[in-house]
This record gives C-alpha cells, sequence and structure tokens, in this order.
C-alpha cells in the first residue's frame, strides 16, 4: 500500500508539472525539464524500494533527519564565514584560526539545537503525539514536498506559482487527514499478543511480523524479546532517537528490578492512528526467562513460531514448556513448517503431564506466511 500511494503520487506530480511545463512556458530550459523528467524513473525506483521495504522504510526518515542536519550546519557555517570573512584576513594565521574557531562553533549549536530537536521528537513520541507510521509519512511528504517544490527552480522575485501549489497541495491534504483521525475510536479492551520464535539468520520473522503487526495492532500490543533476527526489522522512532542521542543503553533490561520498572511502565495505549505499538524486552541472559514467564501471564494469545525447530534450541524448548506449565498452550497458535523437529515438539511438551499440542493448533507454512488465516487463529484463541 505504501509503494502504489508514493508511486501514484510521484507519478501524478511529474506528469503535471511536465504539463504546467509546456502549457505555461516556464522559466525553465528545454534542457532543464529534460533532465527533470529523466530523473522521474530514479525518483519513482528509489520511493518503490524504499516503501516497499520495512528496514529502508524505517531507517531512510532517520537518513532524512540527519540530512537536515548536516544541510542546516552547512547553512550556518556559511552564514558565519559569511559575516566575519570581511572582517579577516583568512591568508594569515590569526585570521584562519578565527575562521576555524568560528566554524567550530557554528558546528557545535548546530549539534545542541539538533540533539534538543531529537529530544523533543523523543519525549512527542512517548507521549503520544505521532505513531511510528505518522512518523514514516511525514518525513517522507517532506521530502517530496522539498523535491517538487523545488524542481520547477527558483523564480523572479521569490517561489513559483508551481512550488506555492505544492505547499498548499501538501498542506490540504494534512487538513483533511487529521480531520479524518478524529473518526478513529481505538478499541477499549486491547487484546495482548505475545510473540515467541526460533531465532533465525533470514527474513522469515521480519515478514511473519509485518503480517501478523498489520492486523494485530488495530486491537492491541504485541510484545516480544528482541533479538538479532528482528533489531533492524523494527526499528521505532523512539530506538532510533534514542540512537542519536547516545541513550540507547537505556532500552535494556539488566536486572529483575530493571525487569519489574518496565513490566510496571510497559506501553499498552493506542497512538492517534488508532494502533498499538510493538514492546520489546532488550533482555540480558539473567533475566530473559522471568520476562517471558510473566509476558505469558499477561498477554490473551500467543503466537509461537517454531520454524526451523530442533532439539538443540534450548531457549525456544524452555518456551514451550512454560506455555505448558502455564497452561497457556489453548491460547497458543504454533507454526510449523518442513524444518520443524515434530518430534521434539511431543518430547517436551511431554516432560509436563496432560500437556499437548493438538494438530488442530498448529498451522504448516511454506515459503510465503498466511496473515489472515493466522490472524483469525489468533483471535479464536483470545476469545475462547
Amino acid at each position: 500500500s505504501f509503494r502504489r500511494v508514493f508511486v501514484l503520487g510521484v507519478v501524478l506530480a511529474i506528469i503535471t508539472f511536465a504539463v504546467a511545463e509546456v502549457l505555461f512556458e516556464s522559466h525553465s530550459s528545454r534542457g532543464e525539464q529534460l533532465e527533470i523528467l529523466a530523473a522521474a524513473p530514479i525518483i519513482v525506483a528509489g520511493l518503490y524500494l524504499a516503501m516497499g521495504n520495512r528496514r529502508l522504510r524505517n531507517v531512510v526518515p532517520l537518513l532524512v533527519v540527519l540530512g537536515c542536519l548536516l544541510v542546516l550546519s552547512l547553512y550556518f557555517i556559511n552564514l558565519a564565514v559569511g559575516v566575519v570573512e570581511p572582517c579577516l584576513d583568512l591568508e594569515t594565521i590569526p585570521g584562519g584560526l578565527a575562521a576555524l574557531a568560528i566554524s567550530i562553533g557554528a558546528l557545535w549549536l548546530v549539534w545542541r539545537l539538533g540533539m534538543s530537536g531529537l529530544g523533543w521528537l523523543t519525549r512527542a513520541y512517548e507521549h503520544k503525539m505521532f505513531s511510528d507510521a505518522q512518523f514514516q509519512i511525514a518525513t517522507w511528504m517532506i521530502f517530496v514536498t522539498m523535491l517538487l517544490g523545488l524542481a520547477a527552480g527558483p523564480a523572479d522575485g521569490g517561489l513559483s506559482v508551481w512550488s506555492l501549489g505544492i505547499v498548499a497541495a501538501v498542506v490540504a491534504g494534512v487538513w483533511l487527514y487529521c480531520a479524518r483521525l478524529k473518526r478513529i475510536e481505538a478499541s477499549q479492551s486491547p487484546q495482548r499478543l505475545l510473540l515467541l520464535r526460533v531465532f533465525a539468520h533470514d527474513n522469515r520473522g521480519e515478514r511473519l511480523l509485518d503480517e501478523i503487526a498489520f492486523h494485530w495492532r488495530f486491537i492491541g500490543p504485541i510484545h516480544m524479546i528482541s533479538g538479532p533476527d528482528l533489531a533492524k526489522a523494527n526499528l521505532d522512532p523512539h530506538e532510533l532517537f534514542l540512537f542519536l542521542r547516545r541513550r540507547l543503553v537505556a532500552l535494556f533490561v539488566t536486572n529483575r528490578a530493571t525487569l519489574m520498572r518496565r513490566m510496571t511502565a510497559v506501553d499498552e495505549k493506542p497512538d492517534p492512528d488508532g494502533r498499538y505499538r510493538i514492546n520489546e524486552f532488550f533482555c540480558f541472559d539473567g533475566v530473559w526467562q522471568e520476562a517471558v514467564d510473566r509476558l505469558v501471564g499477561m498477554c490473551q494469545a500467543v503466537l509461537l513460531d517454531l520454524r526451523g525447530f530442533k532439539e538443540t534450541r534450548r531457549g525456544t524448548a524452555f518456551e514451550i514448556a512454560l506455555l505448558a506449565q502455564r497452561d497457556a498452550l489453548k491460547r497458543t497458535v504454533v507454526l510449523v513448517d518442513t524444518e520443524t523437529d515434530l518430534q521434539a515438539i511431543d518430547r517436551t511438551v511431554a516432560q509436563v503431564p496432560g500437556a499437548r499440542i493438538s494438530q488442530a493448533r498448529m498451522v504448516r507454512l511454506g515459503r510465503g506466511v498466511l496473515g489472515d488465516e493466522i490472524f483469525r487463529a489468533l483471535v479464536e484463541r483470545a476469545s475462547a
């Protein structure tokens, strides 16, 4: 959906620009028009790839923020140097040192302003002023607006009519979006989902999280233990902002006291767009088992991804046995594939008297992920 919307929007904007260039005989030369039209496939291809890839969709907005900081720093440096250059003799050592000091001061000022801005964004995201999807879309809208607004080049005496029209269209779109956003009513009884999985080194987990989150985040939050398989796929603005501010260590659960604080402050409120968030627990080795135990007790449904499970997977075996001990298998949907050792699953569950995983609770997957089928099965388990 992201790709279709943005590709269609960019294509329509470029066509509109081309028609405007021909009808109104813009100031741009024929060579400039051809260059802009020749760049259209590159722009469309770039947006297609970025918006269709979850990692790029999360990371590129961060690059846009960093790019804006870089442009802002260069602007301040040029401004400062331009002001003091007539007063300094740059060919002398004192003049050169003074220009260097001014440049460093301008960089420091931009860095401080940037960190203050990121701090405000972090607090705004924590206080539910915007969601991850809203942050991504807003960043892309700013990028595309700047790109299309500057495409026609500066007009005599100020911005061109084309640029003003682009800005007016974006403002109208934002107003319409905000008006319709007020009609969204989030679920009043959120259903928590716990995602447990076999840590893998491919993109199966990313695809599964995409499919499940697309459906489930409208009815409740998703909780999971963070791992290297989904570290890049589930980057949210909060984590990106903390990374830039060098405070990412605050996310890690290092001991039981930290775990208790995280459990008490777990985010289970909807965002302005009615979607709930994905809560990751970055647990050290000595505390993750207790974290899973507490999450099993508070979640209405559990998705257990056992694709590629072998008996040597001690961590996943602990989670299977825990679900059996807590009598949580009846609200669990189990995913298996041709690489799953079903006998190892039976032996693990058999350690708990009376526990078993019926074939009806298993969803067999091939290369793809049946998001709709898995979601329906989870809803049935949550409401049972």
